[in-house]
């Protein structure tokens, strides 16, 4: 269908427009996979929010049906066209369950609301994606795949429903690199609040992409910088130089800072007398200052993705002298069979 700005009744329909150009998507990225504060806070929301999924065959009218009648519908035999003979919806659902654990469509689900989360949207195509050619009907999905958000283009949204009818996706060459939204699920974060991009979604990185940045260069420079000051004072010699060596001052000093820097923790000996003075001022190395700023950056991360700080094990002393949240708590993903793993799903 194509996209026009041609009017419908009271209203004008316009393209869908990606909100995010390819830098600040690029950004998302780098942020979730080298930010460690970021990347565990969606991990933490990915395991409290994908759950395991369950199945129910229920017939379109079930609103008028009673509990009994229900049961009695779910265990007599209907005609269905992906089979060759009747089956109970009973049947059926047992046949989708076991279809979605062969074709991994819960690890698959855990994966694609990171990348939702992430980038604001991501698919999961149902491969085959088209109709059978004799036929002209979908066929039985054979595999899903996970379609990354780089390779998802444009969303093609119906003018009467305003729902989503296919997305272009990068690579495709059936229908036009257009898939069809019945052999597609696809996942958005909210809506986005730009104009026109209500189906590309929202990104939950965007709003904490300025923290994330000031705490990459905490760790990749500020620190680095810091400690250098912090955990060696520089040390000041006093020469006293021969009258002897008085032309080749340059020299005796060359050599001297050459010793000094060559010897790293070992001792050293000189020709000529020297004095170590006291050092005078402050250390300017400031650690505690850095870490208040890393501090607010966290605790921003976890607010913007609604986290109490102790899930990061970020803790505060009380102001009475209490040990308010200080003791470190943290939730182990728990996986369907009960047991407790904290390796991350991702890796």
């Amino acid at each position: 269908m194509a996209q026009e700005m041609d009017p419908f009744k009271n209203f004008q329909i316009f393209p869908s427009v990606d909100p995010y150009p390819s830098q600040l998507r690029q950004l998302f990225r780098i942020l979730n996979e080298e930010n460690p504060w970021v990347s565990r806070a969606q991990t933490i929301i990915q395991k409290l929010v994908v759950r395991p999924f369950t199945t129910e065959i229920v017939p379109r009218e079930m609103e008028e049906m009673e509990t009994e009648e229900l049961a009695k519908w779910q265990e007599t035999p209907i005609e269905v066209p992906f089979f060759d003979e009747p089956v109970t919806p009973n049947q059926i659902k047992k046949y989708i369950d076991k279809m979605s654990a062969t074709l991994d469509l819960k690890d698959l689900i855990f994966d694609a609301y990171m990348f939702a989360r992430e980038q604001g949207r991501t698919a999961i195509g149902m491969f085959p994606e088209g109709r059978d050619p004799d036929t002209g009907k979908y066929m039985m999905p054979e595999a899903l795949r996970l379609i990354r958000p780089e390779l998802l283009r444009r969303p093609i949204v119906s003018y009467e429903t305003s729902e989503l009818v296919a997305v272009e996706v990068t690579g495709l060459t059936t229908n036009g690199s257009r898939f069809d939204a019945n052999r597609l699920i696809y996942i958005f974060k909210s809506k986005n609040l730009d104009l026109f991009s209500d189906f590309y979604g929202r990104s939950d990185i965007r709003p904490i992409a300025d923290v994330g940045k000031v705490l990459l260069v905490l760790y990749g420079r500020d620190y680095l910088a810091a400690s250098i000051n912090t955990w060696h004072t520089p040390l000041i010699f006093k020469h006293i130089v021969p009258g002897k060596d008085f032309s080749q001052i340059n020299t005796v000093m060359d050599n001297f800072n050459n010793n000094l820097a060559n010897n790293a923790g070992k001792d050293i000996s000189v020709s000529h007398n020297i004095e170590l003075l006291n050092p005078s001022g402050s250390n300017p190395g400031d650690i505690a200052g850095l870490k208040l700023i890393e501090d607010q950056c966290i605790e921003a991360i976890a607010g913007f993705n609604n986290i109490p700080p102790f899930m990061f094990s970020k803790g505060k002393t009380g102001n009475l002298g209490g040990n308010a949240n200080k003791e470190e708590i943290d939730s182990p993903y728990k996986q369907h069979d009960g047991t407790s793993q904290w390796r991350d799903k991702r890796s």
